[in-house]
């Protein structure tokens, strides 16, 4: 069974089937599939084939398989559901890439529905794309230059005055490559942040409290206060990686401290809020999260 996304070719509402044409298909070769009306899940979709002449494009994602009489649609997919059920998403994501990254041809109006159910950024893909085009727009103008430098017949201020077009153009492409490598750039750091706050929750949590706390009306300027607001709000259950009971020492005296955020976090804690504490010179002995009380 293969996995693709087609758009719907044909309809027959007094027999209750069609034909979809694939569009994006990972290692089959197709042109029309048969398809009966009970294979769609979507009532919405399904109203609209019995009652549509299909003037509007209709695509829908959906498994096949080849039966006694040809290609045949054995269930549809909801978007949603892409990611988690199919396990050649590697190769059609790659396909699908290809289709951004070429700018010689109009992009089909499928690929954007196609890259957010694969779960693509399509907002960096986009950027990708226009910067290549940019890319491409400035070396084709170089090119023009360079070729026109050629001809003998150029008048010397039309020469100079070209040479100065080319080398600006030439700046401005150092410029666009840098612009790429930057936001290459961060968006790995993105990605690898948000891989290990997948891997340690108090790192979600982290973020999730500073923007919290950035949005009081309010403004909190001591540490005291943010473990406060958490116990007062009873927030534990939200932070409960992150947040916890403090026991904490001074000389001979000991206490415990509700409320207290992470010591491996405390000090970033502070430092994105312009926190200051009480200036004390007690010790933190140990910290118990929420989730482990």
């Amino acid at each position: 069974m293969s996995l693709a996304l087609g758009k719907v070719d044909k309809y027959f509402c007094d027999k209750g089937f069609g034909f979809v044409k694939p569009v994006l298909m990972s290692n089959e070769s197709v042109d029309s599939i048969f398809f009966h009306i009970s294979v769609i899940k979507n009532k919405s979709f399904a109203n609209k084939l019995k009652s549509d002449d299909l003037e509007e494009s209709y695509y829908f994602w959906f498994n096949f398989r080849r039966g006694p009489k040809g290609f045949e649609v054995t269930n549809t997919i909801r978007e949603s559901d892409i990611v988690n059920e199919t396990s050649d998403s590697t190769e059609l994501t790659s396909k699908i890439e290809l289709y951004w990254l070429d700018i010689t041809n109009s992009m089909p109006d499928w690929v954007k529905l196609a890259s957010t159910s694969l779960g693509l950024d399509v907002e960096y893909l986009n950027l990708q794309r226009n910067i290549k085009k940019e890319e491409i727009k400035k070396l084709k103008i170089i090119e023009e230059q360079n070729e026109f430098k050629k001809l003998s017949t150029v008048p010397k201020e039309e020469y100079e005055s070209l040479e100065t077009v080319c080398s600006e153009l030439r700046s401005e492409l150092r410029v666009i490559k840098n612009k790429l490598a930057d936001v290459t750039y961060e968006y790995k750091q993105a990605k690898d942040k948000w891989e290990c706050a997948l891997d340690d929750p108090s790192i979600f949590e982290f973020e999730l409290l500073v923007k919290e706390i950035e949005g009081l009306d309010v403004k909190l300027t001591k540490s005291h206060e943010v473990s406060r607001y958490i116990v007062d709000n009873r927030l534990g259950d939200k932070y409960q990686n992150l947040a916890g009971v403090l026991e904490m020492e001074s000389d001979s005296s000991q206490w415990k401290f509700d409320g207290g955020i992470d010591p491996k976090y405390y000090k970033e804690l502070c430092r994105r809020l312009g926190l200051s504490n009480k200036n004390t010179f007690s010790r933190v002995r140990k910290f118990v999260a929420y989730k482990d009380i």
